[in-house]
């Protein structure tokens, strides 16, 4: 049987925001085609990361059918994943990095996002976003 080919959109170089549902703010998105479904694993995908610059990241997600973000960290979720993907299908993931100094991004009104070493956005225990937002009442 010949292996499914999918594309895998990698939305990376933003934060996850709260305003007020979560959703991933910024950054590029690379396409990567012809990915073979059968061999795709926690491993590939972290060799995928590389390939887009980063030594070194918080966490990876994808947006579940409900529209939620769920972490990836076992080849068990990629299987949850690619279940039911067709050839031909695009699966969006979505990368929240580790950066080395804090970061104040402005937004509107008196909002501010804080970004610190402890990564960029991301979400919770409960796989809910997490950021802290200054200003917001």
């Amino acid at each position: 049987m010949a292996d499914l080919l999918i594309r895998l959109r990698w939305h990376h170089g933003g934060i996850f925001v709260n305003d007020p549902n979560p959703r991933y703010k910024g950054g590029r998105v690379n396409v990567i085609s012809q990915v073979g479904l059968d061999k795709l694993s926690v491993i590939e995908l972290s060799e995928y990361i590389k390939d887009l610059g980063y030594a070194a990241i918080k966490r990876v997600y994808y947006k579940n059918e409900n529209g939620d973000f769920r972490k990836i960290w076992t080849d068990s979720i990629v299987l949850e994943i690619t279940n039911g993907v067709k050839g031909g299908d695009t699966i969006d993931f979505y990368v929240s990095y580790v950066v080395d100094t804090a970061v104040c991004i402005e937004g509107e009104g008196n909002a501010r996002v804080i970004v610190d070493n402890e990564g960029v956005g991301g979400l919770d225990a409960n796989n809910e976003a997490n950021v802290d937002v200054e200003g917001v009442a």
